[in-house]
C-alpha cells in the first residue's frame, strides 16, 4: 500500500517538471525523445503553417500577450566608483563568458514559395529570404564582437523551407554543445491583402513561442521587449502556437521572430532600409545580450 501511494505521487509530480513541449502525452507515460536526425522527424503536412503569415486567421487572436518595453531587468549590485582619484584608470571591458549557445535560423530560403511584398512602383520589392539574412549578418557581426557564442543554421541560400533539416541539425547541435542552446527563427510577417488592392494594413511585431514551453515563453517575452523598445512599431505581442514545426520540434527553448509586415505598403519600405534592419538586428542582440547576462530562468514566465 505505501508502494502505491509513492507511485501515485511520483506520477502526479512528474507532469510538473521541466519545459515540456509535448501537451498530448500523458503525465504517467515517459517523456518521448525528441529526434535529433532528419529521417526520424515526423512527417510535414502540406498545410501545416510555418510562421504567422500562415496561420489561420481564427487563431491569430488566441493567448496574445502584450509586453510593457519598460519592463525591469533583474538588479545587479555594481561595485561603487571611486571618484576620489584625479585620473582614475582607463576602464576596459571585461572578456564575455558565454553562457548560451544561440542558434540563428534566418527562415525561408530562395525557393519557398510566396514570402515577397508586392513591387512598389520604382519596382523595389522585399524578398524576405534575403531580408532574414540580412538581418542575421548583422546579429552575427555583433555578436562576434561580444564574444557570444552562435551558429548560423541555414547559410545555405538557394533553399526552400527545410524544415526538417533545420530542427534536425538544431537538435544535433545540442548534443554537441557544452552550452545550453536557445533556437531563434527570424521572419518578417504578411498580412491578408486589403480588399482596395493587394497591400495589406495589417503591421506591427509579434514573436512566437511554443505553448508547452515555459523557457520558450520568458524567451519571447524579453525578444519582444527589446524589438518593440527599438522600433517603436506596433506592439502585436508575445503568441502561442501548437502548429509551427520549428518550434514544435526542437528540444530547446525556441521562439520566433515577426519582424514587421512586408506586405505593409509603408512598414514593407521602412524594411528595405539598411538602418531599418540594422534596429531589428540591433533589438535581437540586446535581448540576447540581457539574457546572456542575467539568464532567463529567473524571468517570470
Amino acid at each position: 500500500m505505501l508502494q502505491a501511494i509513492i507511485d501515485f505521487f511520483k506520477n502526479l509530480f512528474s507532469s510538473f517538471s521541466g519545459d515540456s513541449k509535448d501537451a498530448t502525452s500523458p503525465p504517467s507515460t515517459d517523456p518521448v525523445d525528441i529526434p535529433t536526425t532528419e529521417n526520424e522527424l515526423p512527417e510535414i503536412v502540406d498545410v501545416e503553417p510555418q510562421d504567422g503569415a500562415d496561420m489561420p486567421l481564427e487563431e491569430l487572436d488566441e493567448d496574445v500577450v502584450l509586453v510593457n518595453v519598460e519592463v525591469d531587468v533583474p538588479v545587479v549590485d555594481e561595485p561603487p566608483v571611486k571618484t576620489s582619484d584625479p585620473d582614475p584608470p582607463k576602464e576596459t571591458t571585461p572578456e564575455h563568458t558565454p553562457r548560451y549557445l544561440w542558434i540563428l535560423d534566418n527562415g525561408h530560403g530562395k525557393k519557398t514559395k510566396g514570402k515577397r511584398s508586392p513591387k512598389w512602383n520604382d519596382g523595389k520589392q522585399v524578398l524576405e529570404y534575403e531580408l532574414n539574412r540580412g538581418i542575421v549578418k548583422k546579429i552575427i557581426e555583433s555578436l562576434e564582437k561580444e564574444g557570444v557564442q552562435y551558429h548560423n543554421l541555414v547559410p545555405e541560400e538557394n533553399v526552400g523551407n527545410i524544415l526538417k533539416t533545420r530542427v534536425a541539425r538544431a537538435n544535433a547541435l545540442k548534443v554537441q554543445s557544452d552550452l545550453p542552446p536557445v533556437y531563434i527563427s527570424i521572419h518578417s510577417n504578411a498580412g491578408p491583402e486589403d480588399q482596395a488592392g493587394n497591400w495589406s494594413s495589417a503591421e506591427g511585431i509579434e514573436t512566437w513561442y511554443y505553448r508547452t514551453s515555459l523557457d520558450g515563453r520568458k524567451v519571447a517575452k524579453i525578444f519582444q521587449k527589446h524589438l518593440i523598445s527599438k522600433t517603436r512599431w506596433v506592439n502585436r505581442g508575445v503568441r502561442t502556437g501548437m502548429a509551427f514545426y520549428v518550434l514544435k520540434y526542437t528540444s530547446m527553448p525556441a521562439i520566433l521572430t515577426e519582424n514587421g509586415f512586408f506586405n505593409n505598403k509603408k512598414e514593407g519600405r521602412k524594411l528595405l532600409e539598411e538602418e531599418t534592419r540594422q534596429l531589428i538586428a540591433d533589438a535581437h542582440v540586446n535581448a540576447i545580450m540581457e539574457i546572456e547576462k542575467y539568464g532567463f530562468k529567473g524571468f517570470q514566465g
